[in-house]
């Protein structure tokens, strides 16, 4: 089979008018910033459990966990925590958050994808301007 060059490879790209509103999309539609910020998960029954945020967008966020840290680790999705966490000069505090995906990355250590449940919009609309302002220094030379 004869490789493919730049303009066949275009035409097989498809460009959808609008995103589904539910589904495995969902979750990648908003801009992600990538992090190494100390999280607190906090369980229903008040356990603590610290955590490291790895990535974070105004929908949700990627945590890494130590299992060793808590019995209740690894979470079966669904599971629901408090989060608290800052970004710059946005305080996160009690966020609830839903575990949607839960991958081991090594013996002890888990990534928990987790979506916001129900955020207030104002803080949305600041993780989602902090987020962009972060991606924009990203792109500019010489910062």
């Amino acid at each position: 089979m004869k490789p493919k060059d730049a303009s066949e490879q275009l035409d097989e790209v498809t460009v959808l008018d609008e995103l589904p509103l539910r589904g495995t999309n969902e979750r990648r539609r908003e801009l992600r910033c990538l992090t190494d910020l100390p999280l607190r998960l906090t369980s229903g029954f008040g356990e603590t459990i610290p955590a490291v945020l790895r990535n974070l967008s105004a929908r949700g966020l990627l945590a890494t966990a130590d299992e060793r840290f808590s019995l209740l680790l690894p979470p079966p999705n669904g599971a629901r925590f408090e989060g608290e966490f800052f970004l710059d000069d946005v305080e996160v505090r009690r966020l609830l958050l839903e575990v949607v995906r839960v991958e081991k990355q090594n013996v002890h250590i888990i990534n928990l994808g987790c979506q916001f449940v129900d955020p207030p919009p104002f803080l949305t609309a600041a993780l989602r301007a902090r987020i962009m302002a972060r991606a924009a220094a990203e792109r500019r030379p010489g910062v």
